[in-house]
Formats: structure tokens, C-alpha cells, sequence
């Protein structure tokens, strides 16, 4: 027998930050339902014989405990938690676009490859994830000294040239690391667990790679030897966008 399912507040309600910030710390909001049914209990027994002695003096400092617990609970929930809530959703919506940026980056890369390579174009957004063999044969058809999309490599005497891939990639891995110390100043702001996700994002060993590859010429003809890594990075980038579309997008739809 299937039980009944918990009445749910609507959407507009759920994301309100009052909410947000009782349903963020379930413990404090379980010793406050203690401390209510406490304070309801002791004003039904007021003219209620005494059931031992000393019952009504242990009484009346549970009360005393459980009114204290509910004034400082209260402050905390207008005073600290509410603004705190609302100030975190101010800030996600103002960096709502390099949070997207970053979840998308190693797509990014791996559509321009796909196109570079003359593979059919992939669909927006994906239906499916990207298996490592899908990346692998991208990656394969591409090669180490083909022009990059979209780029130029300018010199100090005034001479350009298309870039290379290995530097279009370079240029990413530093454009995505300029993007990173950007969220970084509005982290103390942002939900621990994004930050988290941020951070395992920016130290993946991806750029490092790339970084390796501008600087030691590579001897294999394409770029099939970054498929597993990158690969490993498209995966870091959807833990990334997952979080988004499930935590993030329902704060901030009107």
C-alpha cells in the first residue's frame, strides 16, 4: 500500500529564502518543533493538577528554555538566515552566466573538434551524453596542426596566423581560468556544495594537459591522445550543469 504523498508548497513558496533557509538546516528546525510543542503543552496544562512534585517547576523551565530557544530562533531566521538566502540568489543570477559558461566549456571544445573534423553537427541541446568513444573519434579526426576555428595568433612585429589547436585550446584553459578567480570572489556567498563542484571543476587536470601540449611538441599527428581527458573534463562540466538545472534554475525562475 503506497503512503499517501506529503502536501507540497507551491513553487513560488518553496524558493522563498524564509523557506529556503528552514529547509537548510533540518536539525535546528526539528529542536524548534520540540520547543513549540512544549510552550502548546505547558498552556493546555495550566489547569492541570500537578502529576508529582516538582512537575510544575520542571514545567515552567522547559517553557522558559523553549521561549528563549523560539525568540533566538526567530532572530536568527529574519536577522542572519533570511538575508543570507537572499543575498545567496541576488548573487547566483548575477553570475548566473559564467556559472553557464563554465558548465559548457568542454562541449564547447568538443563541437568545434566535432566540427572541424566534418562530423554531423551535434544537436541542441545534446538528447544523449557523450560517450568516450564519440569523443575518442572526434578527437582522432582532427589534427595537431589543422587551423582552429575562429582565431588568431598575433605576433609582437605585427604579423598574424591562424592559430593552431593546440592553442585555440590554450587560450580556453586560460580564458576558463580567468572565469574561475572571477566566481572565486563570490564564493562566500554561493552554496557550499557549488563550491565544491566549482573547485573539483578548476583543478582538473585538463588545462594542465593543454598547457603541457603548448609547450613540448606532440608527437602523435592528431588530438586522439586528449580523448580521455577531456573526456574526464566533459563529465566534471555536466556534474556542473546538472547542478545547475536541479538547485539553481528553480531559484531563479520568476
Amino acid at each position: 500500500m503506497r503512503r499517501p504523498a506529503l502536501p507540497q508548497l507551491p513553487p513560488r513558496w518553496q524558493n522563498h529564502p524564509a523557506v529556503r533557509a528552514i529547509r537548510s538546516r533540518p536539525l535546528l528546525g526539528s529542536i524548534t518543533l520540540v520547543a513549540v510543542l512544549i510552550v502548546v503543552a505547558r498552556q493546555s496544562l495550566l489547569t492541570t493538577a500537578e502529576l508529582f512534585p516538582g512537575g510544575a517547576a520542571i514545567g515552567e523551565a522547559l517553557f522558559g528554555l523553549s521561549m528563549a530557544m523560539l525568540a533566538a530562533w526567530i532572530f536568527n531566521l529574519i536577522v542572519v538566515d533570511t538575508p543570507r538566502m537572499r543575498a545567496e540568489q541576488l548573487i547566483l543570477a548575477k553570475e548566473q552566466p559564467r556559472l553557464r559558461g563554465a558548465a559548457s566549456d568542454a562541449l564547447t571544445v568538443v563541437r568545434e573538434l566535432n566540427r572541424a573534423a566534418g562530423g554531423v553537427p551535434l544537436p541542441e541541446p545534446l538528447s544523449d551524453p557523450l560517450t568516450q568513444e564519440q569523443v575518442q573519434a572526434i578527437c582522432s579526426a582532427v589534427k595537431v596542426a589543422q587551423v582552429a576555428p575562429n582565431m588568431v595568433q598575433f605576433f609582437p612585429d605585427g604579423t598574424r596566423r591562424p592559430a593552431t589547436w593546440p592553442e585555440y585550446l590554450q587560450d580556453g584553459t586560460q580564458r576558463a581560468a580567468r572565469r574561475h578567480q572571477q566566481l572565486e570572489t563570490a564564493f562566500v556567498f554561493l552554496p557550499l556544495d557549488l563550491v565544491v563542484v566549482l573547485r573539483d571543476l578548476a583543478a582538473h587536470p585538463y588545462s594542465g594537459q593543454i598547457g603541457i601540449l603548448n609547450t613540448a611538441p606532440a608527437s602523435n599527428p592528431d588530438l586522439g591522445f586528449l580523448s580521455t581527458i577531456l573526456y574526464s573534463y566533459l563529465q566534471q562540466c555536466h556534474t556542473l550543469e546538472t547542478y545547475l538545472k536541479e538547485k539553481v534554475d528553480p531559484l531563479l525562475d520568476p
